[in-house]
């Protein structure tokens, strides 16, 4: 038996450290940020201790089993056996099964180990051979209205290509900025091989001018399955031309086994790219314990760096449900989410579709060389191939209840009675009670799954995270001999396999474009979602302008297109349906007497799409180059403003990638437009001159690199002071002066400043807040000689200084309570005749005669 494998539990220490890392990781502020581990470095620290391998190892090879190395990362330990050996080791039974007409063997009990070992064990895994399946439909196209893209036989059938999908979602200036992808490796799982030759012509056919580097191999030590002429090849050919297309500079590893989980394992354990692409599907409730070992495995590929894109489903709500796209099937089981897509550490890709309801930009005839006849954005809803989507309902006039129990369809049996939509919901069956056969538990909210409009009472891990277009793609497989994209020798494919490499070619135009890695991307890409939608309790009106029903019209700042239209509910047959192994309850609705329903949460729809995040379709789909703009150029941050007179001075901090900054101005909050009042700005501050005296402006910045223009940043506000005073003069009086000045426009007051030189009237005003434009200052020394200047004050603070203007006070030559010439004259008298306060006769002068009191002195009046 291949693929057997020990999985070593982690500390409760190392768990613990291991989060605060990964967060650390994608901080900014912290010293942590993208330093990315090595496997032998992740191993050194949250790998298994010497003491733990050893003791398993002992285990292993004292039942006769032959142990492989220890890989680097110190999480896994490989070893073989027969199916005997297994038995007897483990204490379990391994039977052969016939599962949908194909032999599988499995083991019918959990395995068991030493008591002393078993805190040791997280999982053990290659006791059977149900491996992920593909999340993709071969089939011809049908559809409510025209479908998009490579058009054929004169305009009659239409389809999806890389062209299209670069012109709506705004790939083309990425590309005109050298940003394909290059030095970039994209990784894909597969469990299949593929003719890179039949990869080469596709792309050939799509006009891409060199193709990307393929490189195959499977996984060593495990069972390689070749080229195997199925889905799974299918599968293969969709992952490895649609990301070379879209990323053409970038290289593709296809890594192979017979089972997906092992292809991604080894990817992540050799750390071979910085982007993983898997396109496979398996519910939470059928993983089990593999559940535990992929949440460890996207772990330890966040903390080295690595972002891993995984497809949300083709199953819509009933992610249990394997018979995707078999006509006149639906669903029997409850809500439930792919296992794979539903951790914590992973970038969960949801499907669009095209609006059958709006206007759409479709050119009459295909492009030269790239096949698109895409004009511009097309309307989007989320993707849903059944008869439970609404926006079918609309077109054909008509109710999901009602179209789900309609058996024909234009003369034909009625193919939208089928199981196959963007898969989504939340995380809740980890685990099955083995009596009850009740879910237990589910990933908690990550801490960065929040803030966003759209968002309130999640009760666990939240999927899909972003969306792209799923429907009717055409790519070249096994049986198209020769493959020509433009004479219909294609196939024709669908899903979330095809919406996952897209996704992971625009992570791969990011990384270049960053210069390196970004590893978990998803607590970015919810903070700038944030800023576009709000937050659950204050969303932003303005994000309906990036709804992606809008088409030509949608907002060309928009990083995220928001999906508000369709769902993802699933039809189901009344008769047959239980939501036993799933969670939350579900129930199959239908009118009375109808055999088929949609399936409901508490009797009532669920699942819808809806403004800022939603269940249906995450944040929504993605404008590449707004989103590589927003992460490599983000809006400078630090704005401030200093105001001079009738100028302001602005600074901010540098950004690491802008070459120069535009200045916005407007004299209304949140009105400065998109023409900027100074460009090309070098350094971190600038001087915006010739105000207006007296009024409030509104200013914000944008950084400039060779990419493109950054979104503008916060604003700051900022008042001009009035105009100066003038014609300041100053009249001298008895220890005062007398101020007088010419009205500044825009005043509310004045400042009164002196000093007793030149110049050196000081900061700190004698006088403030003076109305009218005169005034007078006390209390000043005669004989000195005082400076003063007036300032005109508003809320935007004092103006520059008025003209100098000088007074030196004096007393007056009489009255006015000071002594004249006939006082001084008496007083000198009484001095030299020994006038003192308190009379003293006896030093009375001869010359002076004291009478009694109000006796007149002789000679004296």
């Amino acid at each position: 038996m291949n693929g057997l494998e020990i999985v070593f539990a982690k500390t409760p220490s190392q768990e613990r450290a291991l989060e605060q890392l990964i967060a650390a990781q994608q901080d900014p502020k912290s010293p942590e940020y993208h330093k990315w581990l090595t496997p032998a470095a992740y191993g050194a620290r949250f790998g298994a201790s010497p003491a733990t391998v050893a003791a398993v190892t002992q285990w292993l090879q004292g039942n006769g089993f032959t142990v492989d190395a220890l890989p680097a990362n110190r999480s896994q330990l490989r070893f073989h056996a027969a199916k005997a050996q297994l038995e007897a080791a483990f204490h379990v039974e391994i039977h052969l099964f016939d599962f949908g007409g194909v032999r599988h063997f499995s083991n019918v009990s959990d395995p068991e180990m030493p008591a002393a070992l078993a805190p040791m064990i997280a999982a053990i895994h290659g006791l059977n051979d149900f491996y992920p399946r593909p999340a993709l439909k071969s089939r011809p196209a049908h559809g409510v209205g025209a479908q998009p893209q490579i058009t054929y036989d004169g305009g009659k059938t239409n389809y999806v290509g890389p062209g299209d999908f670069a012109v709506m979602y705004n790939l083309t200036p990425l590309y005109n900025a050298r940003v394909d992808g290059a030095g970039v490796k994209i990784a894909v799982a597969e469990q299949s091989d593929i003719d890179q030759n039949v990869a080469n012509t596709y792309w050939s056919g799509i006009g891409v001018a060199s193709p990307p580097a393929v490189t195959s191999l499977p996984v060593p030590g495990g069972t390689d399955p070749g080229q195997t002429h199925d889905t799974n090849e299918t599968e293969a050919y969709l992952d490895v031309e649609v990301a070379g297309a879209l990323a053409p500079g970038a290289s593709i590893l296809l890594v192979r086994d017979q089972s997906a989980v092992n292809a991604f394992q080894y990817i992540i354990q050799q750390n071979l790219a910085p982007v993983l692409s898997i396109s496979f599907t398996d519910c939470e409730s059928d993983l089990g314990s593999l559940n535990t070992t992929i949440e460890k495995l996207f772990q330890e590929a966040a903390a080295q760096g690595m972002t891993v894109a995984v497809g949300s489903n083709d199953s819509g709500v009933a992610g249990c449900e394997t018979n995707v796209g078999t006509q006149g099937t639906l669903a029997t089981t409850g809500f439930a989410v792919n296992g794979l897509a539903s951790t914590p550490y992973n970038l969960a890709v949801g499907g669009t579709d095209f609006d059958p309801t709006q206007p759409q930009d479709w050119g009459a005839t295909n492009a030269a060389g790239t096949l698109a006849n895409a004009l511009a954005h097309i309307p989007e809803m989320v993707w849903n191939a059944t008869c439970a989507n609404p926006r079918y309902a609309t077109a054909l006039k008509t109710t999901p209840s009602a179209f789900c129990n309609q058996t024909t369809f234009n003369g034909q049996p009625n193919p939208f009675l089928e199981i196959e939509g963007s898969g989504g919901g939340v995380s809740s069956c980890l685990a099955v009670d083995a009596t009850t056969k009740a879910c237990t538990g589910g990933y908690p909210v990550p801490p960065w799954q929040s803030g966003v409009a759209g968002m309130a009472n999640l009760t666990g891990r939240a999927i899909p995270d972003v969306a792209a277009i799923a429907n009717e793609w055409v790519i070249c497989s096994y049986d198209n001999n020769p493959c020509d994209p433009s004479t219909n020798s294609v196939d024709i494919v669908g899903g979330t396999s095809a919406s996952t490499p897209a996704v992971a070619a625009i992570i791969a135009l990011l990384d270049q474009q960053m210069g390196g890695s970004q590893g978990l991307v998803n607590p970015l890409l919810y903070q700038l979602a944030a800023a576009e939608y709000g937050t659950p309790a204050a969303p932003k009106a303005s994000g309906a302008n990036c709804s992606a029903s809008l088409g030509t019209t949608i907002g060309a700042d928009c990083v995220f297109y928001n999906v508000t239209a369709g769902s993802n509910a699933a039809p189901c047959t009344v008769a047959s349906f239980s939501d036993t192994s799933s969670a939350p309850a579900s129930t199959c609705n239908a009118q009375t007497g109808q055999p088929n329903g949609i399936m409901e949460l508490s009797s009532a729809p669920q699942y819808a799409a809806g403004s800022g995040f939603s269940l249906a379709s995450g944040l929504g789909s993605i404008n590449a180059t707004n989103l590589v703009l927003a992460i490599f150029l983000p809006p400078p941050s630090g704005l401030s403003a200093t105001v001079a007179g009738q100028s302001v001075r602005l600074s901010w901090n540098a950004e690491t990638h802008a070459a120069s900054y535009d200045i916005y101005q407007a004299s209304q909050s949140g009105q400065e437009g998109s023409a900027p009042v100074q460009s090309a700005v070098s350094g971190t501050s600038t001087t915006v001159s010739g105000l207006q005296p007296a009024q409030t402006y509104y200013f914000t910045i944008a950084a400039q690199a060779a990419l493109g223009t950054s979104a503008q940043s916060g604003e700051v506000r900022a008042t001009t002071v009035p105009a100066a005073p003038t014609g300041l003069t100053a009249a001298a009086g008895n220890a005062s002066a007398t101020l007088s000045w010419t009205a500044a426009s825009g005043a509310t007051g004045y400042n009164i400043y002196q000093g007793t030189s030149a110049g050196g009237e000081g900061a700190t005003p004698v006088q403030s807040g003076v109305s009218g434009v005169t005034a007078t200052v006390s209390s000043l020394t005669n004989g000195t000689t005082y400076f003063f200047t007036v300032a005109a004050i508003d809320a935007g603070g004092a103006s520059a200084p008025s003209n100098e203007a000088q007074a030196t006070p004096a007393p007056p030559s009489h009255g006015g309570g000071g002594l004249g010439v006939l006082e001084l004259a008496l007083l000198a008298l009484l001095v030299a005749c020994g006038f003192r306060p308190a009379p003293a006769p006896s030093a009375r002068s001869p010359l002076c005669r004291w009478r009694p009191s109000g006796a007149p002195l002789p000679g004296l009046p």
